[in-house]
């Protein structure tokens, strides 16, 4: 209760002092400024005291002749406040001064978590079924996750360049009949790390902006396995299949989402369809005779390309760094 009596009474004081400080300012006693509200800049504001107070101090300093200090206190509010945005009642020299640093957003680093769908397209079917025209079919076996981190240049406030590392897990299902008396229900899970680095262009300037995404994906393959139930009655082992999927992948990315602007940074909802530009199949770890284990259970890997679609939800931390220009 004493410590709450304190932190009241150094506000009233400093609320008092920066009223003081306004006057002063108002006949021309710079000098007696800085001493009045310097100590409460630390703490004895709220944030509109805080900002009108830099406002008061720095004028101050530029109408003392002392830059050196009017710049150090435009550096340290620039810190504080990096999202500030001029208004009408500003004291020009103030807007003068701070006009000549340059305060735009760095980079950016960010969290990305989220869903995954798989879509896979076959372009050379490679199966066991004897029937005509019998293909099987493709769907994804639900929503699997990804997640990882996100690091963002700002190339200009509309422009932005990521790369992010991302974890991900995929699966897919595969249906065919070898024959006229057997089903085969093939589901497969893989876990990957992928690379994506996108360019986006954001659009308007409310606060919540849409964008667009254009890119390059590259991914490492690290697990890859395999389940197979033959109707009727047989189910295999688990099966790892990695030695016959491509370990690197390439994707072209194209995507869009909006931002919700927050201070310092935004939240975000991402959606990117990757479109694989390679065969997922390693051929030449396709096996031809009967030992390959898929084999025993009457089935093949068709070549396919293995697309997704992510959705996201994401949090953007920005980093400023105010310089002189």
């Amino acid at each position: 209760m004493l410590a709450e009596s304190g932190f009241l009474f150094a506000q009233e004081n400093c609320a008092l002092n920066l009223k003081k400080a306004q006057d002063l300012f108002s006949t021309g006693q710079v000098e007696e400024i800085p001493a009045l509200i310097e100590p409460c800049l630390q703490s004895g504001f709220t944030k509109e005291e805080k900002i009108l107070a830099f406002k008061v101090l720095i004028n101050a300093y530029i109408f003392d002749d002392n830059l050196e200090k009017a710049e150090s206190f435009m550096f340290s509010f620039l810190k504080k406040y990096p999202e500030y945005v001029v208004i009408s009642t500003d004291p020009s020299e103030f807007v003068n001064l701070m006009q000549q640093f340059d305060n735009r957003i760095r980079f950016s680093i960010g969290i990305i978590a989220g869903g995954t769908y798989s879509v896979v397209r076959s372009f050379e079917p490679v199966n066991t079924s004897r029937l005509a025209d019998n293909y099987g079919f493709y769907n994804t076996s639900g929503i699997s996750y990804h997640g990882g981190l996100t690091i963002i240049k700002n190339l200009s406030d509309k422009i932005e360049i990521s790369v992010d590392a991302d974890y991900k897990n995929t699966v897919f299902d595969h249906y065919i009949n070898p024959d006229a008396y057997t089903a085969n229900d093939y589901y497969e899970s893989q876990q990957m790390v992928n690379l994506p680095v996108t360019v986006s262009y954001t659009f308007g300037e409310r606060k919540y902006l849409p964008y667009a995404r254009l890119g390059f994906n590259t991914s490492l393959l690290l697990v890859s396995g395999a389940d197979l139930i033959t109707v009727p009655g047989t189910q295999s082992p688990r099966i790892s299949n990695i030695d016959s999927r491509q370990k690197i992948g390439y994707y072209g990315v194209l995507g869009g989402g909006v931002k919700w602007k927050i201070s310092k940074g935004y939240l975000f909802f991402d959606l990117r369809y990757n479109l694989a530009l390679n065969n997922q199949v390693n051929n030449t770890g396709r096996s031809q005779t009967q030992a390959d284990q898929l084999w025993l259970y009457q089935y093949r890997d068709d070549n396919f390309y293995h697309d997704d679609i992510n959705f996201s939800l994401g949090y953007v931390r920005s980093i400023y760094k105010p310089r002189k220009k």
